[in-house]
């Protein structure tokens, strides 16, 4: 066992022993969608129970200011406010199940020395740098998370240990939660009356129906060609598809079994005789009709 892993594992219990000491950091949880985010964004991340699995990067504001000599290992003779070790707990409430927890790609591996699972409801994880501390927003853990209903959060929370081996306790906080309900079920921020993609997110300048049929143009299943209209091209784009994966549109599902297929042809084919859009695929997972929008 490496020195900075035994000392984590010795800093776990300490921080345990220590949990409800005040030290002079001021510890926040920070949550971001992806790595590139600025620290200064403490919103959830909103999860559409549509596309289940999602990873939610989990950063650490420590509040620190002032490093400790650099390579010193944490001690209590040890000066300096930046983080040494922290500990996390995540819970889910119904509506959202806790799948994973990992080190961020940019940190080693064993950046997390252990994560411990609660079937599905929570996990607790530990880790951080013993050898001197870190300092500032840290990307500490990439959490999966999936949606299982239509309304649900995750919150976080935990201890810090400083420099000094104070532990400051970290304000509990909302990191993600899902968004889809009645008037806006994909996220996307255009109200269901009016959004011709109500379970896939599009831009609004995107929101098109350029046939009339009360499905838009970027999830018109079985559009392969990618006009916004369901015509004879389409079947003969799928048709080709089926034999050269490079002509497959994104849009060539029309039975939403995810694969671009001779079905899809025949589907398409009924759409034409069909007063009603009866094509799905994912981005139009039910069927509907103009007069739903009337």
């Amino acid at each position: 066992m490496s020195l900075a892993t035994h000392l984590r594992r010795s800093l776990w219990t300490i921080a345990l022993l220590v949990g409800g000491l005040s030290g002079s950091a001021d510890a926040q949880m920070a949550i971001f969608s992806t790595p590139t985010d600025s620290p200064g964004n403490r919103a959830p991340v909103q999860v559409n129970q549509w596309f289940s699995d999602r990873s939610v990067q989990l950063w650490l504001d420590t509040g620190g200011t002032s490093p400790s000599p650099a390579g010193a290992e944490c001690s209590g003779e040890v000066a300096g406010d930046e983080a040494c070790f922290w500990q996390v707990e995540c819970a889910a409430t119904a509506g959202i199940e806790v799948v994973d927890i990992q080190a961020p790609a940019d940190r080693p591996p064993d950046y997390i020395v252990s994560g411990i699972a609660g079937g599905g409801s929570s996990i607790r994880f530990n880790g951080g740098d013993p050898r001197g501390g870190e300092i500032g927003p840290l990307h500490i853990a990439t959490l999966r998370i999936r949606s299982t209903g239509p309304q649900g959060e995750v919150s976080c929370g935990g201890t810090v240990v400083g420099a000094t081996l104070d532990a400051v306790a970290t304000p509990t906080a909302t990191i993600a939660q899902t968004c889809g309900d009645e008037l806006d079920w994909d996220c996307d921020g255009i109200d269901d009356s009016v959004d011709f993609c109500r379970y896939w997110p599009t831009d609004e300048s995107l929101n098109i129906d350029s046939d009339g049929d009360g499905v838009g143009d970027p999830c018109q299943c079985g559009d392969a060609n990618g006009d916004g209209t369901l015509t004879v091209a389409d079947i003969l784009h799928l048709n080709a598809g089926i034999f050269d994966p490079a002509q497959r549109g994104t849009l060539c599902d029309a039975n939403n079994d995810g694969i671009c297929s001779v079905s899809d042809i025949l589907m398409v084919n009924r759409d034409l005789f069909d007063w009603r859009p009866l094509s799905t695929c994912r981005r139009q997972p039910f069927a509907t009709t103009p007069f739903e929008f009337n």
